[in-house]
């Protein structure tokens, strides 16, 4: 075999000497020790496939990715799913307010007078407090007469009186109380009011016929 064919440009001897497939290898061989220009082209040719194994060594193992079917990913996300919309179809209740805290009523200090007539104004009424007289207010609208004489001159509003003895309720009334050691007595001017006793709740109507309580049959 003509040695020099090696050394033409199609020749693959290098190549296929390295690899393997080579049938002339011993002629091959000798022609190494010959020919300088084979000999390196066998020689880089052995190192290339010495750094080819060298990183297939080194390259790193790379798992086969796997793919979850899609139906496995519904499958969890499905009861976060319909918690979800039940929170949102639920229905809303509107806010329940606070309770409404009571207001204090604010109760006024005592009214007394001294020897003379005092004249007040309480809730756009007009009060005449008698000589040596107590009155107090014991709730919105609501008078209460410890001791002495009171007339309640009422125009806007109601403005109810109690006693001891009695509870008065006017509607649009002038009307006149004088308490003392227990015992009430009542005189009306104009208008209509209740009378009504403590004591066991019988009730009594002043008004245009009957403008005195006790009434004349009735003992003080």
């Amino acid at each position: 075999m003509d040695k020099h064919q090696w050394h033409s440009p199609e020749s693959q001897a290098a190549s296929d000497y390295v690899e393997g497939h080579l049938k002339d290898r011993r002629l091959f061989e000798e022609h190494l020790d010959e020919c300088t220009r084979c000999r390196l082209d066998v020689e880089a040719l052995q190192r290339m496939r010495g750094q080819k194994r060298t990183w297939a060594e080194e390259e790193p193992y790379q798992r086969p990715r796997t793919y979850k079917p899609l139906f496995s990913g519904l499958a969890l996300a499905l009861p976060i799913l319909l918690v979800l919309l039940g929170l949102y179809l639920a229905p809303r209740r509107p806010p329940v307010p606070p309770p409404a805290r009571a207001r204090p009523v604010k109760v006024s200090p005592q009214w007394e007078t001294g020897a003379s007539t005092r004249i007040l104004t309480i809730d756009g009424q007009t009060v005449r407090l008698g000589p040596h007289s107590r009155l107090e207010r014991v709730g919105p609208g609501r008078l209460r007469l410890t001791s002495g004489q009171v007339r309640v001159q009422e125009k806007k509003r109601r403005l109810d009186l109690e006693t001891e003895q009695v509870e008065i309720q006017p509607t649009g009334t002038d009307f006149e109380v004088f308490h003392a050691k227990g015992l009430t007595r009542v005189h009306l001017f104009s208008g209509s009011l209740r009378v009504r006793q403590r004591s066991d709740g019988q009730v009594f109507v002043l008004d245009a016929k009957q403008r005195e309580w006790p009434y004349p049959t009735a003992a003080l």
